[in-house]
């Protein structure tokens, strides 16, 4: 089981949904203990709820002191139409008293932003009206009401903190001290706000150094092996320039019937972080 001294937090939202940055940033506090791995997205699975599998899960946290908050930043958790229950696993592993902040961006433009990485990570191929049509993923991410509603029903509202990332980039400071004191941390001097996990005019290498750091293996266990200085050095192997152009543009009127349909799952997501601020 995970120490009572432990205190354990989820950050979900969709993928570019500034979930990067902002974990970093909720982990500068000194009570806050950064784990090795930002997204395990253990709780997608039900493997999570055995021995083994639980047992794995808190690996992550062995080394926090004791009485300090322990994170996951997983992106996965907001994915219910591929990983269902994951808000009844993290109360049964986590219990019910986890604290959960969700982050959402304006759909629009994190779907676009979604795509962009995507392309650059060569997971994708083709225009986005064409992606669109052949994976609705980009679309249900961004439909942040549908992912939102499964965790509003399974804690009580009280552990629920929802955050604009728009406020987040306008204020990051604002942001992350209202998250801290959420957590009844108090409020400390921080370097807050630096964007982490851009990807534009990037691609990942998808040989074998590109596969090795996605892998669970350099997450979890290479990568605290080896010295931040050789890490960095690495950048420009794992890291190469891509000039390639993107092709997010869509017709007028698709354009037109996705914001709408968009829009109004955001407008439902908006109005229910300002009915529980």
């Amino acid at each position: 089981m995970l120490p009572r001294s432990l205190k354990p937090f989820l950050l979900i939202g969709s993928a570019k949904s500034g979930t990067t940055s902002l974990f970093a940033d909720i982990c500068q506090h000194p009570d806050v203990f950064l784990p090795p791995v930002k997204e395990p997205g253990d709780l997608c699975h039900d493997k999570v709820l055995t021995t083994k599998g639980r047992a794995k899960y808190f690996s992550l946290f062995a080394n926090a002191p004791e009485g300090t908050w322990v994170g996951d930043a997983s992106t996965t958790y907001t994915h219910r139409h591929k990983y269902p229950g994951v808000p009844e696993r993290a109360k049964s592993v986590l219990g019910e008293d986890v604290d959960i902040i969700f982050i959402g961006r304006n759909p629009v433009e994190r779907l676009k932003s979604h795509y962009r990485h995507r392309i650059l990570t060569g997971r994708v191929e083709g225009p986005l009206s064409d992606v669109l049509l052949e994976d609705s993923d980009f679309l249900l991410q961004s439909k942040y009401d549908l992912q939102l509603e499964v965790w509003l029903d399974a804690f009580s509202r009280d552990r629920i903190l929802i955050l604009k990332f728009e406020d987040y980039i306008r204020a990051p400071d604002d942001v992350v001290h209202r998250i801290w004191r959420h957590l009844g941390l108090r409020r400390v001097a921080a370097n807050l706000g630096q964007r982490r996990n851009v990807s534009a005019g990037r691609f990942m290498n998808d040989g074998l150094f590109g596969r090795l750091i996605r892998s669970p293996v350099y997450k979890r266990h290479l990568r605290n092996l080896m010295p931040e200085r050789l890490r960095v050095g690495l950048q420009p192997v794992l890291l190469q320039r891509h000039e390639g152009k993107f092709t997010d543009d869509l017709p007028a009127e698709r354009e037109q019937s996705l914001r709408q349909e968009l829009m109004e799952a955001c407008r439902n997501f908006y109005a229910m972080a300002e009915r529980f601020e």
